[in-house]
């Protein structure tokens, strides 16, 4: 497991650092006086020797930044999460409501090849902030259904990065991005939905 070390003094910067990659940490953040006054931090791979520069202050931009899709509610891919689940559910028929949660069926992303990093997501900068930590993960969500949504109505999500927030963790730092998702159709609002 990643472990953290902590050295706020005592020698000079290279015997810190030789400190530190005894001490087995994966990661080694690096606040020195410059970053401090730059408002960054060098995160440093101890594993592969790669370091980056973090401005958690240049992520607080992406705030407000926004995107938006259209679907239409098709009875086909609640047909083939049944198939998923080796569940023997009946057609869905036009009108017919769908279930809590399946709003996540519609909006997928069509990125190219080119357009899409190695954990299959889109490459971060262009709606998600660039973040450039080795990881990416769910962290959790919080959802309100107004009213339902039904098969073969167009609908409309509207995403917002709603916060951008910079911690420290157990393994190195974190960035914590809250995207606030809106499903509309033309009745108004269905669905919110937060993603962390």
């Amino acid at each position: 497991a990643d472990r953290g070390f902590f050295r706020a003094a005592g020698g000079g910067f290279s015997a810190q650092m030789k400190a530190a990659g005894k001490s087995g940490a994966r990661f080694l953040v690096i606040l020195g006086e410059d970053e401090w006054q730059r408002g960054e931090v060098a995160l440093k791979d101890s594993k592969t020797g790669t370091q980056q520069t973090l401005a958690p202050g240049a992520l607080a931009d992406w705030v407000g930044r926004t995107e938006s899709a259209g679907d239409r509610v098709g009875a086909a891919p609640l047909a083939m999460l049944s198939a998923l689940l080796d569940r023997d559910d009946p057609p869905a028929a036009p009108g017919e409501a769908i279930p809590p949660l399946a709003h996540w069926l519609y909006f997928l992303p069509t990125h190219r090849q080119s357009q899409v990093g190695p954990a299959g997501h889109a490459h971060r900068g262009e709606f998600l902030p660039p973040v450039t930590l080795p990881r990416r993960m769910w962290a959790g969500s919080r959802l309100e259904f107004l009213r339902p949504l039904a098969i073969g109505e167009a609908v409309r999500c509207n995403s917002r990065i709603a916060a951008v927030t910079v911690k420290q963790g157990r393994s190195g730092p974190l960035v914590f991005v809250t995207v606030r998702h809106e499903v509309s159709n033309a009745g108004g609002l269905c669905v919110a939905d937060e993603h962390d």
